[in-house]
């Protein structure tokens, strides 16, 4: 049995020996990504992340309201564009039939 103790003994210590190189390589892997991480994250220079990031968004909702307000305002002049085409159509049919009417009253025509 000592052989065979001594065998288990031996792979026991492969496995740990394994176990404990798969671990520093992970633990490696995860130290790299967060120093790469904090290398981002950390600010370097005079403005705070947060406060950079807050001055971006109303930055960006200045940017949308002045949108939004184009919008309707183009919006609302195609809305007048598509009155003034209806009004104008109006217009052409009235002149059309008084046009119509005069030239019945120059050569009228013929009725049953």
């Amino acid at each position: 049995m000592t052989d065979l103790s001594a065998i288990v003994d031996s792979g026991l210590e492969a496995i740990s020996a394994i176990a404990v190189a798969l671990i520093a390589a992970g633990v490696l892997g995860v130290r790299s990504r967060v120093k790469r991480v904090q290398a981002q994250v950390e600010n370097d220079h005079t403005t705070n992340m947060r406060e950079e990031a807050d001055e971006r968004h109303q930055e960006n909702s200045r940017a949308l309201r002045w949108l939004v307000a184009t919008v309707q305002t183009v919006v609302r002049d195609i809305g007048g564009l598509r009155q003034d085409l209806r009004d104008l159509r109006s217009e052409v049919r009235h002149e059309r039939d008084r046009i119509d009417e005069l030239e019945d009253t120059i050569n009228p025509k013929e009725r049953p």
